[in-house]
């Protein structure tokens, strides 16, 4: 919730703390008749206070981070690179090591659509494969249309974008018997950051 939302439902509760109480004394002065109606109303306007203020008190407390700031700012930094620039990395997700090469979204998405179309399922057809591939690449515009310097407003408005996934070209996974999976070559891989418990820079080997 930002700043601007809280400052609104903090005017909202406000208003209905309000309303309320000029419908209290109606209901609890003694001797003093009210329609049903007015009864209903105040308990339904507690109802909405509570729920509200359970709400604004959930929005001001701190929030722990969803994953390490600095991985993602490495995958920032690929995921923006003119250079198509390349982090050999092993991540530790569960109980598994996944270790590979960090490229950018849209190298993934065009390299994940490569190896779909060419899986065999339009062998027959290349134009349809090539369509193929081509919907798959597109998917990686996404982190092209976003500018890697927004304006000052923009910055102090809403941040840099979060990044919710990686990427990662010839991943394999490896478990306590140190073989890797696959065991015959690396393959495309794209997992949450907040999964991501820890890493290290370099790829494992199988030996």
């Amino acid at each position: 919730m930002t700043k601007t939302d809280l400052e609104k439902y903090s005017k909202v509760y406000e208003d209905l703390q309000n309303e309320f109480e000029k419908l209290v004394p109606a209901i609890t002065t003694p001797g003093q008749s009210f329609a049903f109606d007015t009864a209903r109303t105040a308990a339904d306007l507690a109802q909405t206070l509570m729920c509200l203020r359970q709400s604004l008190q959930q929005a001001m407390q701190p929030q722990k981070p969803s994953h390490d700031w600095f991985l993602e700012n490495l995958v920032r930094m690929v995921n923006e690179s003119d250079s198509g620039l390349e982090i050999g990395i092993t991540l530790q997700v569960g109980g598994f090591l996944v270790s590979g090469t960090m490229v950018g979204g849209p190298k993934y998405f065009e390299g994940f659509g490569s190896d779909f179309a060419s899986a065999g399922l339009f062998a027959g057809d290349k134009d349809i494969a090539e369509g193929v591939r081509q919907s798959f690449a597109q998917h990686g515009e996404i982190y092209k249309a976003v500018p890697s310097e927004p304006s000052d407003s923009e910055k102090s408005e809403i941040g840099p974008l979060p990044l919710g996934f990686i990427h990662l070209k010839e991943a394999r996974f490896f478990n306590t018997s140190g073989k890797p999976i696959p065991g015959n070559r690396g393959v495309w891989w794209r997992g949450r950051l907040s999964e991501v418990s820890g890493f290290i820079l370099g790829n494992l080997s199988q030996e």
